[in-house]
């Protein structure tokens, strides 16, 4: 069985149990938009995939998605979740078109409060101390 692994911005990386499947990053110049990104998350966005062995494709993210999914013959598509509303609406868009499969991430802290999530400095000054420990598996 054939699953395509769709990488996003809040998640960089392929679950282990997929390795070996075709993956897919889409540079959305929309969600780029949406986000504010600048030059520097994009460049470490794209550092970052290529170091894994991912397809990267620019375009509007649904179609290429679901381009691709049909190209490598998935059954399915699988990614891991976002509370990120602009991602989760995408992704909405593609569970009503393919089937998709949920992956639920793998903390990487366990907040006490609601945390604000706009900016990665005010998260991080909430989490840091709880993000440091040491811990007996990262991966």
């Amino acid at each position: 069985m054939t699953t395509l692994v769709w990488l996003h911005d809040d998640a960089l990386r392929i679950p282990p149990d997929l390795r070996g499947q075709p993956a897919l990053y889409v540079f959305d110049d929309e969600t780029i938009r949406a986000r504010h990104y600048g030059l520097k998350r994009i460049g470490f966005i794209y550092e970052t995939l290529l170091t894994l062995p991912v397809e990267i494709r620019r375009g509007p993210t649904v179609e290429t998605v679901l381009e691709i999914a049909r190209r490598e013959g998935a059954e399915a598509i699988a990614l891991t979740g976002t509370p990120c509303p602009h991602l989760t609406a995408t992704i909405e868009q593609v569970k009503a078109r393919y089937p998709v499969r949920m992956i639920e991430p793998t903390p990487f802290v366990v907040p006490h409060k609601k945390l604000d999530l706009k900016r990665f400095s005010r998260y991080w000054h909430k989490v840091k101390d709880q993000a440091l420990e040491p811990s007996a598996s990262l991966f």
